[in-house]
């Protein structure tokens, strides 16, 4: 299943390393937060949102539900 992050991606024409270097992190942590294995602090996700035209929930949200 294709997380929000990664249609995003796709629709914003973004690789993972394009996106990473967008942002200022390296390639394994963007690698990290596309696959959900962690989840970036606030500053970075606003950051993430933000090169993509999306919002923190968005992208995130789901993380919220019970």
């Amino acid at each position: 299943m294709a997380t929000k992050l990664k249609v995003k991606m796709v629709e914003r024409d973004y690789t993972q390393g394009s996106l990473a270097d967008a942002v200022g992190i390296s390639n394994t942590s963007m690698s990290q937060i596309v696959r959900e294995k962690t989840v970036p602090n606030l500053i970075l996700a606003m950051k993430i949102a933000k090169k993509l035209d999306s919002t923190v929930e968005e992208l995130w949200g789901h993380l919220l539900e019970d």
